[in-house]
């Protein structure tokens, strides 16, 4: 992923899903930092919350995240305002 790409990801707990190794980093942000729950079906890994109308489906690619995983995840932090984020969508 570019360094422009990067960028775009303006949470800094989301910055490390990318390009990084997918179970140390994914669960401990989403869980710890944004206060999801989560189920394991196979090599999916289901986030939910309560309040939070999308439900997040990750699967890693390789042990890592998926770009447009990520980018997902960044849409609901942004859209439901999660931890603080900035108001400003992208």
């Amino acid at each position: 992923m570019t360094t422009v790409a990067r960028a775009r990801v303006c949470d800094p707990r989301l910055s490390p899903l990318i390009g990084r190794r997918y179970r140390k980093n994914c669960h401990y942000i989403l869980q710890f930092s944004f206060g999801f729950g989560e189920r394991v079906s196979g090599s999916h890994h289901i986030f939910f919350k309560q309040g939070v109308e999308e439900i997040l489906d990750l699967r890693p690619k390789g042990g890592k995240a998926k770009p447009y995983q990520v980018k997902q995840v960044r849409h609901v932090v942004l859209k439901y305002r999660l931890g603080g984020a900035p108001d400003a969508e992208a």
